[in-house]
């Protein structure tokens, strides 16, 4: 029986485990935890759009900014449907300060 499988078991219970046993429990944890964290990482930088309420929301400002912002090429929307939508990257490079 695998580590794994007795601490998915439950129960209290005194174990002896061989070296081999505890290094292939410590990989088959690493290599658990590097998926989760590949997954995060992708879902992190996948592109988002948001609505321009929703983008309003996240920078605090009114919708009438936004206009005005798209005017002056600050921060231009795009056109999904015809329907304006704001990359998430884009908002947070102004959030960072970072220029567009």
């Amino acid at each position: 029986m695998k580590i794994t499988e007795i601490l998915e078991a439950g129960g209290s219970i005194t174990l002896a485990v061989s070296a081999n046993d505890l290094k292939e429990f410590g990989r088959s944890m690493l290599k658990e935890a590097k998926a989760e964290f590949e997954a995060a990482i992708l879902a992190e930088n996948a592109e988002r759009y948001l609505s321009p309420a929703e983008t309003a929301k996240m920078l605090d400002v009114d919708l009438s900014t936004l206009w005005r912002w798209d005017k002056q090429e600050y921060l231009a929307p795009i056109r999904i449907g015809g329907k304006p939508r704001y990359r998430l990257t884009d908002i947070k490079k102004i959030l960072c300060g970072t220029p567009l």
